[in-house]
C-alpha cells in the first residue's frame, strides 16, 4: 500500500513539473506589506499602507488634527512585487531587530513601521525618529522602505 502511495505522489508531482515548464522559470513569492509612519502619534500626522498577495493596495494619509485625510485605492502589479521582495530578501530584513532607534523613546516619537509576510514568514520592524538614525540596520530598513513607499500614489510624512 506504501508503495503504491508514493508512486502516486511520484506520478502527481511529474505532472504538476511538467505544466510549470522549466525550474528556470522566476517563482513569484507572496508578499503582503503593511506600513505606516507617524510623526507625534495622534498628534502629528499619519500614513497607512497596506498591500496583499495579490497586490491590492490601499493609502491613508493625515495631515494632522482637523484635516479629513486623503485615501487612495491602486494595485502594485506582478513584477513591481517582485521588485520589493528583491529588495526585502537583499536588505535581510528579516534578519532586522524589531525595534531601531534611540534606545529611550519619548511618547509620540516619530516612527516609520514595517510588517511584512513573504511565504508565511512575518516580521515587524519599528524605526524610531528615522530622519536622525543612522548605521547599517537603519539603511537596510530605508532601503525596504523606500522600495515600499516608492509605489504609493500619497507619500509619507517623514
Amino acid at each position: 500500500m506504501l508503495h503504491v502511495m508514493i508512486r502516486t505522489a511520484l506520478l502527481v508531482a511529474v505532472a504538476l513539473t511538467s505544466r510549470q515548464g522549466t525550474s528556470l522559470q522566476p517563482q513569484r513569492r507572496a508578499v503582503a506589506i503593511k506600513a505606516w509612519s507617524s510623526t507625534a502619534g495622534p498628534y502629528g500626522a499619519l500614513w497607512t499602507f497596506e498591500m496583499t498577495a495579490d497586490g491590492t493596495a490601499h493609502v491613508t494619509r493625515w495631515g494632522g488634527a482637523g484635516e479629513a485625510g486623503q485615501k487612495r485605492d491602486f494595485a502594485v502589479a506582478p513584477k513591481d512585487r517582485s521588485a520589493i521582495t528583491k529588495t526585502i530578501e537583499d536588505a535581510k530584513f528579516f534578519d532586522l531587530p524589531e525595534y531601531l532607534g534611540p534606545s529611550t523613546v519619548l511618547l509620540h516619537e516619530p516612527e516609520n513601521t514595517l510588517e511584512i509576510e513573504v511565504d508565511h514568514r512575518v516580521r515587524k520592524v519599528r524605526l524610531y525618529d528615522p530622519s536622525a538614525e543612522r548605521g547599517a540596520e537603519v539603511e537596510r530598513f530605508k532601503r525596504v522602505w523606500n522600495a515600499v513607499v516608492k509605489w504609493s500614489p500619497l507619500k509619507p510624512p517623514l
